[in-house]
């Protein structure tokens, strides 16, 4: 949908697009957090949590406004080569051309 500007389900051109997924924060109201790829504390000096976070990577969501398919989109995940456990797998194809 992203690239054809239609959903690829029914057919139909009318999209919701949500720049930024963001959740409510339960604990305060009227209060939201953009939803991200994942988040990591590291723990500081002393043995206390919060001294680094990261939270890399935010949500962009396509909605067909006929029949509800949605598409997730991640952007801005550079930061997950920080975050314990996450890996990246495979190989790099993007030079090899259309013949692989």
């Amino acid at each position: 949908m992203k690239n054809s500007g239609k959903c690829i389900k029914c057919n139909n051109k009318r999209l919701w697009i949500v720049d930024e997924v963001k959740q409510p924060d339960f604990e305060r109201d009227n209060c939201t957090w953009k939803m991200t790829v994942t988040s990591h504390s590291f723990r500081g000096a002393d043995g206390s949590f919060g001294a680094r976070r990261i939270s890399p990577g935010s949500f962009q969501v396509i909605v067909c406004a006929e029949c509800g398919y949605t598409e997730w989109y991640a952007y801005n995940f550079d930061g997950l080569k920080d975050v314990p456990g996450a890996r990246l797998v495979g190989d790099d194809n993007s030079d090899c051309g259309p013949y692989r």
